[in-house]
């Protein structure tokens, strides 16, 4: 599975997420009309709770989408956490934003020496900063190795887009998109291994 690399596609998935305060905590991706992709552990930390948290929190998130014009804001609750064990959540918008478009997931596989970029959010860079790097092989681990020169510790929950082909999650070491990403979900893909990452 395959997706054409356009700059509109990746700029109109974007998500910031946000503490109560306003502050941002970490990015995500729209995968669906209404569904964001990040990491369970900038969740936990919106609710100022432990990053290795097994159940899904309850309440509301706070985000914005950061590219599209005016920065539309919206909030969203947990709908799938950690499943298999991944640092992965999964957030339903309350509606769905205008002009934002979902990006689309690829399985992963022959990537060698694929390019990618990914926008993130170290601190002091509110307003993003973006990332490029070559994609390497699957590890031991079954994450997918990645070269980049980062810009810091809170880059978490953006989508990395290769070459043609899109893909998502942590910019240091990912885990390959699979199917069932959303439980009972087709065409979706699953998270099945826990991104390893520095935070803040």
């Amino acid at each position: 599975m395959t997706a054409e690399w356009r700059s509109d596609v990746l700029e109109t998935s974007q998500v910031r997420i946000r503490l109560p305060d306003g502050e941002v905590i970490g990015a995500g991706f729209l995968i669906a009309a209404d569904i964001v992709c990040t990491c369970a552990h900038v969740v936990a930390q919106v609710f100022d709770l432990p990053d290795s948290l097994e159940e899904a929190p309850s309440g509301s998130v706070d985000l914005d989408f950061p590219l599209l014009p005016a920065r539309p804001s919206a909030r969203a609750s947990v709908v799938s956490w950690r499943h298999g064990g991944a640092d992965v959540a999964l957030l339903r918008l309350d509606m769905p934003v205008e002009g934002a478009r979902p990006a689309a997931l690829v399985d992963g596989t022959s990537v060698w020496k694929h390019s990618f970029r990914v926008l993130g959010y170290p601190d002091g860079a509110d307003h993003g900063i973006w990332v490029s790097g070559t994609l390497r092989a699957e590890q031991g681990s079954g994450l997918l190795q990645m070269e980049a020169q980062l810009p810091g510790p809170r880059d978490h929950g953006g989508r990395v887009p290769h070459g043609r082909c899109p893909a998502g999650g942590d910019p240091r070491a990912r885990p390959r998109p699979r199917p069932g990403l959303l439980e009972g979900g087709p065409g979706r893909g699953r998270w099945i291994r826990r991104c390893g990452r520095p935070c803040r």
